[in-house]
């Protein structure tokens, strides 16, 4: 289980003031990887294959765990040169903008 910071704020509706803000967190639970799914981006792909970085599963995931929202860059960091290589030959030729690696956010963001 992966637990997500979120941030909340307690606004004051008649001056707009921000009252309170705090941290809660929310828990992502694991995926049934019994079907084939990845347990980090709940898709079904090979383990040589980039995880789907528009699964919102992969997005919440990494963002709890690294405290970055990641990208296509960082869904294929595990994935060896040839297949970066062809799969971002193929989301270019699609219109997709592929981004460098997002860093590990900071200590204390």
């Amino acid at each position: 289980m992966t637990q997500i910071p979120i941030r909340t704020s307690t606004v004051n509706m008649s001056t707009g003031e921000t009252e309170k803000t705090e941290v809660a967190h929310m828990t992502l639970l694991p995926c049934d990887t019994s079907k084939g799914q990845c347990a980090y981006c709940a898709a079904v792909h090979l383990p040589n294959e980039p995880h789907n970085a528009q699964s919102l599963y992969y997005q919440y995931r990494i963002y709890g765990e690294r405290g970055i929202w990641p990208n296509w860059g960082n869904a294929m960091e595990h994935c060896d040169g040839a297949t970066r290589q062809r799969w971002k030959a193929e989301l270019v030729s699609r219109g997709v903008t592929i981004d460098q690696l997002v860093p590990r956010a900071p200590a204390g963001d």
